[in-house]
């Protein structure tokens, strides 16, 4: 896309008041046009890129449990097997607390293939990175993990059926908008039947002790057929609404499954950025693969980036957004979506198919195969600029209240037109996309101002002035003013307007400073 370059207005210097020398006449400076400073609010700002671990996390993930096609204890050996170090077991209405123990309430079993849980003795070895597979479960994806460390949960998960319907019914499957909880002890019993609504869910959630983030918000909002429907005031307020409400829902998928509810969802995701973040209300997004087989798992994930892999670390990364999304299906981009179904099909029925991984499984097995999706190693903020270094790309794209502003490896936010509040990137390569978190924008603030003056003398009563100033931004920028020569009578002392500073300047003893400060602004 072609670059467009904001134009400032420029700033007329006002003219110079001379106070000790009566009949001294109003000398103005040129016109000068002042750069623009911006804040840039980064949720990487405590990333140690050098140290910090980037851990492979599926925020989404089903089994027998609810509507799942493969047990517990097969789904988190596979997820193990491809890499995964942070999973939540996410089953519809059931709170899941242990994977070597039954969810509360026990409930599930949908389609009666049967609901082992994983033993103490692979849950502790899965924990722990020591886990042989030497003897894997039949469906278990038979990969090689080559992480080194353990793969771990994020204590209570659940996956909620909220009861109310915000949109009217506009989305084409609407059975109650889904939300997961996470590090909390929510059970169907925790909000009375007839009072689940989406504000209550995620009140009682934040009351225990819980974040939040919204699930595949294009079955809701009929964006998955329809683009516009992502833009549709009504429904972007409604959305404001809830994030503004609600600090501990923290985000919202960006990606799910193969993108096929979530098409539009970035869409979404843009247009509610542009009503939060001026309010300093970032939304997180989240990428993914919502698994319930084995063959749609490790398709779209999270990449957490922490000190250490432990749940409070997974916690801390979530809620200040310490992560960027991967998904290896990006319908935007038209990457891997050819002849990839836009939803998952009905789980499987057989003990066969359950451990066959279903008719998709050769595709999503292709996937493997692949060069790998677009990683990042790191994202520095300077000033104005934020760059970012990352493998296995082939272009970024700087999006900006919905629109690609630029493209290259790093921006300078002040060149750009359409950055109002935030900019976010996206690593686009052939085999998948990367999505950072926004990042907030801002004017930057003044911290200090500080003038200084020369004197030029000629022969005569006339000499020539210059007054500097040099401005220190809350960026850590500075910016350096300095006028015209200034013609003036020897030995003056005056106030003179430079971009908007009144400077008191005394001259006395030919070229000498004999003072010099900002007397008004």
């Amino acid at each position: 896309m072609k670059k467009v370059y904001m134009k400032f207005a420029a700033i007329v210097l006002g003219a110079a008041l001379v106070l000790s020398t009566p009949g001294m006449p109003a000398l103005a400076t040129p016109q000068t046009a002042l750069p623009m400073f911006y804040d840039i609010s980064s949720p990487y700002s405590n990333v140690d890129w050098s140290s910090f671990g980037q851990y492979k996390a599926a925020h989404h993930t089903h089994t027998t449990y609810s509507d799942g096609s493969n047990t517990r204890e097969d789904m988190l050996k596979d997820k193990y097997a491809k890499n995964f170090d942070i999973v939540a077991i996410t089953d519809h209405d059931v709170l899941t607390t242990a994977w070597n123990e039954a969810p509360q309430p026990a409930t599930g079993n949908w389609n009666n293939i049967g609901t082992a849980v994983l033993s103490s003795a692979d849950t502790a070895a899965i924990n722990a990175g020591t886990y042989d597979f030497s003897n894997p479960s039949p469906g278990t994806y038979h990969g090689d993990r080559t992480n080194g460390n353990g793969m771990i949960s994020m204590g209570g998960s659940n996956e909620v059926s909220a009861s109310d319907d915000p949109f009217r019914g506009g989305g084409a499957n609407f059975c109650g908008h889904h939300i997961n909880a996470f590090f909390a002890e929510f059970t169907s019993a925790s909000i009375p039947v007839g009072q689940r609504t989406i504000d209550n869910i995620l009140a009682k959630v934040a009351e225990l002790g819980g974040v939040t983030h919204l699930n595949h918000l294009g079955r809701y909002t009929g964006g998955q057929n329809n683009a516009a429907r992502s833009s549709d005031p009504e429904i972007v307020a409604e959305y404001v609404r809830l994030f503004m409400a609600h600090e501990s829902c923290i985000g919202m998928e960006i990606i799910n499954q193969w993108d096929g509810e979530s098409v539009n969802d970035r869409i979404l995701w843009d247009n509610i950025l542009m009503m939060t973040m001026p309010h300093g209300r970032p939304v997180w997004g989240f990428s993914n693969d919502d698994s319930h087989s084995l063959s749609r798992s490790g398709h779209a994930w999270n990449v957490m980036l922490m000190p250490a892999l432990t749940e409070r670390e997974t916690r801390i990364s979530m809620e200040t957004g310490a992560f960027y999304g991967v998904s290896r299906v990006d319908r935007t981009h038209h990457i891997n979506s050819a002849g990839v179904p836009r939803r998952g099909s009905a789980q499987t029925g057989t003990t066969a198919e359950m451990h066959g991984g279903g008719p998709h499984n050769l595709l999503a097995l292709s996937f493997f195969s692949q060069t790998p999706p677009p990683a990042i190693s790191g994202i520095a903020v300077s000033g104005n600029t934020i760059a970012i270094t990352g493998a296995d790309y082939i272009y970024i794209n700087w999006i900006a209240d919905g629109e690609v502003v630029a493209r290259g490896d790093s921006i300078d936010v002040s060149h750009y037109a359409g950055i109002n509040s935030y900019v976010r990137a996206e690593l686009v390569g052939l085999t998948g996309v990367a999505y950072t978190q926004p990042f907030g924008v801002s004017k930057a603030a003044v911290l200090n101002a500080a003038p200084s003056a020369s004197v030029r003398v000629i022969p005569g009563n006339t000499n020539y002035l210059t007054v500097t100033i040099v401005e220190t931004y809350s960026n850590g920028m500075t910016n350096i003013i300095k006028s015209d020569e200034m013609a003036i009578r020897n030995n003056a002392e005056g106030i003179y307007e430079v971009a908007g500073y009144k400077v008191y300047v005394d001259t006395k003893g030919d070229n000498q400073i004999c003072a010099c400060h900002i007397v008004e602004t």
